[in-house]
């Protein structure tokens, strides 16, 4: 049972990373597997990292003029 509940995590942590890579955020460094299991600070940091970068990004491309 606890199995599947970690292959289930995995799995949905995984869709998340896929969807913010769809919208266009780098998040290469980032390991579904890592970050589900939460054993070290890492992996959160390097998604918190690349969410900023990719707020950062969109936030110029609006700012900028037409």
């Amino acid at each position: 049972m606890r199995l599947r509940l970690c292959v289930a995590q995995v799995e949905n942590v995984s869709l998340c990373v896929g969807a913010l890579r769809a919208l266009g955020a780098d998040v290469g460094a980032v390991n579904p597997g890592e970050l589900a299991a939460g054993s070290t600070l890492w992996p959160v940091l390097a998604l918190l990292f690349a969410l900023s970068r990719y707020k950062q990004r969109a936030k110029q491309l609006q700012d900028m003029p037409r």
